[in-house]
């Protein structure tokens, strides 16, 4: 398997290496076939108010691979983001070997915890709170490297206990799970994000749903898990993204039915139903919609148990139909889809782009690049999208979806359904040898049709 491309995006769009304090620009590249994935992310920031009074605060999380810095102004039961910041530090490289921190390491950290001390004294943070995980706990070094850290930058954190990480993680989950939830779904990972975009519309349209997502994953968090599921709690769907032949179920399913047995037998809510299913298996996708298929499948008289979702299994059949017309997307937001072949700049622009909006405009942007290991000379294919909330799609446009399709390459056209993510009415743009008034001669009969069934501007 391909190693995963992790690195972080500075404005003049080159990956790894120092890079400038932008907010947050965070890029994770996809690589075909095995179709690794991530976003970048770059937030929208509420401005300060002049003369409020009501104090900045701030979290800065210090794990294994990231360093991430939220700074925000309570309102309400809710806050206002006024900043934030997140580099790929990497901290625990060689930690499972050598139990130490390398000195590489530790230069990376203290230069991205320098920019966030900057941060928080920019907005005169009033109280913060400062933790480190996994890499510092289990680094023989550890200690020693946060007491450099509290004399560079004035920063000083806590060493969380494993325990502790478990829980704060766990409480992270419970909004999206109601008081009132009858059906919850219980996952870890990246598809977390997919799964809240399902659960907040169907919560918007009145089902009583929930989702559960694990985040620390051993030590398991059994009693956190048992208290973030309400006595309401009837059938739950837990879902993995591995297949364990021979085993009686995948290993989170195991665990969560383990959890909730053990506090029926406690005395506590009775044993709901537990369904397992597989998703995103041989890198196959999975959204909302497929989010719903696992909860609309709870609502049958008699859930399907061990089923899959997004993988079509013409063998056993234990495939779970989707609804392919449910979106979560922002009807008002740009979908963006971009054809280009390798060292073109096609890629190098859009991740431009994607800062440029995030930074100097209120909307929200993310990009998902798909590209071929060797890039150069290979197709990339480039996913924007520019919204006015929060972006947290875990995902890549799909078909009929996009608004904005642009082919940098003629001859693509002759060897991909380049239009199949266009939505109707979208706006197709083409780079062509061709003169306007000659190139719909040259396009092949196909494209042609697409364009006038689909409405193409």
């Amino acid at each position: 398997m391909a190693p995963r491309e992790v690195a972080q995006l500075d404005p003049a769009g080159k990956l790894g290496g120092p890079v400038a304090p932008c907010r947050k620009a965070t890029v994770h590249l996809r690589s075909d076939p095995l179709r690794l994935a991530g976003p970048m992310v770059v937030p929208r920031h509420e401005p300060e108010t002049a003369g409020s009074s009501v104090q900045a605060l701030a979290a800065l999380d210090l794990g294994t691979n990231n360093c991430r810095l939220l700074v925000a102004r309570p309102r309400g039961d809710g806050f206002d983001v006024l900043d934030s910041f997140s580099r790929i530090v990497r901290l625990g490289e060689g930690v499972a070997a050598s139990v130490r921190l390398t000195e590489q390491a530790m230069a990376r950290t203290v230069a991205a915890l320098k920019i966030c001390a900057r941060i928080m004294a920019r907005h005169k943070v009033a109280r913060k709170r400062c933790v480190a995980t996994e890499a510092c706990r289990r680094a023989v070094n550890g200690v020693t490297f946060l007491n450099r850290v509290r004399r560079v930058t004035g920063i000083d954190f806590e060493i969380l206990p494993q325990e502790q990480e478990a829980e704060l993680a766990m409480l992270g989950c419970l909004p999206l799970v109601a008081a009132d939830a009858e059906r919850v779904l219980v996952l870890m990972g990246s598809a977390a994000g997919a799964a809240a975009e399902a659960v907040e519309a169907l919560t918007a349209g009145g089902e009583r749903v929930g989702l559960v997502t694990v985040r620390l994953y051993r030590p398991y968090p059994a009693e956190a898990l048992a208290a973030a599921l309400p006595a309401t709690v009837r059938r739950v769907a837990v879902l993995d993204r591995t297949k364990e032949p021979g085993a009686t179920g995948e290993p989170l399913y195991q665990d969560v039915v383990t959890a909730l047995a053990e506090r029926a037998a406690a005395g506590g809510a009775p044993m709901p139903l537990v369904v397992g299913g597989r998703y995103g298996l041989a890198s196959k996708e999975f959204t909302p919609a497929m989010a719903k298929a696992a909860l609309d499948s709870l609502a049958a008289d008699r859930p399907r148990n061990h089923f899959t979702v997004g993988i079509a299994d013409d063998v056993s059949h234990t495939s779970l139909p989707v609804d392919a017309s449910f979106s979560t997307e922002d009807p008002e937001g740009l979908r963006a889809v971009f054809y280009g072949l390798g060292s073109d700049g096609t890629v190098g622009a859009n991740k431009t782009s994607v800062t440029i909006v995030g930074e100097g405009t209120d909307q929200f942007a993310q990009g998902y690049f798909v590209l071929d290991s060797k890039k150069s000379g290979s197709v990339t294919v480039s996913h924007l999208r520019i919204a006015s909330r929060p972006i947290r799609s875990t995902y890549l446009i799909g078909p009929g979806q996009a608004n904005f399709v642009a082919c940098h390459q003629f001859h693509f056209l002759d060897r991909m359904d380049v239009l199949g993510r266009a939505a109707p009415g979208a706006t197709f743009l083409l780079n062509s040898p061709w003169s306007a008034d000659q190139v719909w001669d040259h396009l092949p009969v196909e494209v042609q049709r697409e364009i006038i069934d689909k409405g193409l501007d």
